[in-house]
């Protein structure tokens, strides 16, 4: 049906024009479902009405259907091909849904347009070295940051971001420059947790270990349940000697990993524990099943035993596991091949039976 036969010549654009005041009335409302039955009908109206179409590409943002804004973003572009803001737009909305190359391709295209001013041409910069970190494309992405930030040196954001590539590159110096820079700006932002973690981490790559400790303390008086802040904090512990405090963090680690469910956490605070040799004090209730199940902790006992007694040293490591029934069936095979007549066979037989075992202790996890 066309609509546009309802109306005579004279109404046409009345009416046009009333759908989209009653559009851009209900997106001031955020009745954007409303907003969008009302661009609809328009469309069906006139199908070449641009506006409509980034309208309605903004009611669907509000309703966080990026897949429909970016199909009705597509339909202005067509329309209005010399829209450069609407390419940026547009590769935010494919960044969202994790189509990284479209996005790229989007700000350059925008770029390569021209004409934009020094705040859509920093957002298309920022946009493209945010896609461009997250591909780990990482020199691209630090000169995408300096342009951004060349643009918009106010933009508080992006120094955080560059930070972060600054780190991944191993430029730790301009790593805790940018940092400190935005927790100047922002100190009690409550979101800028995750920038103090970056810059302690920074200054311990330095052997910063007073400054290290400094922000790991900042991270965990802003939230106490962050346990990777603690392991931080153990590693520059250590390196000042100071094994009790160093303790007591893993052991908070391991308990606040292991309450959030995280058993990844909770091995790897139990493990840098076992490696420095700090004897833990953590109750048999904090201790998780499996690692109570588990026969033996004291990893170079089941070194010894891997090299005198193979079975014995899978044993301590797996307990009943896979791992033993199969150093087991290694034995039950290289018996029934008759080794014991061969001296040579029985040694070969015997050094694999020791790699098994040693394999299994040095890869428990």
């Amino acid at each position: 049906m066309n609509y546009s036969d309802q109306f005579d010549s004279s109404d046409y654009q009345l009416a046009i024009e009333e759908l989209l005041r009653n559009g851009d009335l209900n997106i001031q409302n955020e009745n954007y479902l409303a907003a969008i039955e009302d661009y609809t009908r328009l469309l069906q109206l006139n199908p070449n009405e641009s506006q409509a179409y980034w309208h309605r590409c903004l009611a669907w943002v509000e309703l966080g259907n990026y897949q429909e804004s970016i199909k009705d973003c597509t339909q202005y572009l067509k329309l209005r091909p010399d829209f450069v803001q609407g390419y940026i737009s547009r590769a935010g909305l494919f960044k969202d849904i994790g189509n990284l190359q479209r996005a790229i391709e989007d700000c350059t295209h925008a770029l390569s347009l021209g004409g934009l001013s020094s705040y859509w041409e920093q957002m298309a910069y920022s946009c493209r070295g945010d896609c461009y970190g997250l591909l780990n494309n990482y020199q691209a992405a630090l000169q995408d940051y300096n342009q951004s930030i060349r643009l918009a040196p106010e933009e508080i954001k992006n120094y955080q971001k560059r930070g972060f590539i600054h780190q991944e590159l191993e430029n730790y110096h301009e790593a805790i420059a940018d940092l400190t820079k935005v927790l100047r700006r922002n100190s009690e932002d409550s979101e800028l947790v995750h920038c103090y973690h970056l810059r302690a981490g920074s200054h311990q790559s330095l052997r910063n270990w007073e400054e290290a400790i400094r922000d790991f303390t900042e991270v965990i008086r802003r939230d106490p349940t962050y346990y990777r802040a603690y392991i931080g904090r153990s590693g520059a512990y250590v390196f000042l000697n100071d094994r009790e405090s160093a303790a007591s963090d893993l052991e908070t680690a391991a308990r606040l990993s292991q309450a959030q469910g995280d058993t990844e956490g909770y091995q790897n605070a139990m493990k840098v524990m076992e490696v420095l040799g700090i004897k833990h004090r953590i109750s048999d209730s904090d201790i998780s099943h499996d690692d109570r199940q588990r026969p033996g902790n004291n990893k170079f006992l089941r070194i010894v035993a891997s090299i005198w007694f193979p079975l014995v040293g899978v044993f301590l490591t797996v307990g009943f596991g896979l791992h033993l029934w199969i150093n087991l069936a290694l034995m039950v095979f290289l018996g029934s091949l008759n080794v014991a007549s061969n001296p040579l066979a029985l040694i070969g037989g015997y050094i694999l039976l020791i790699i098994h075992a040693l394999w299994v202790v040095f890869n428990e996890d």
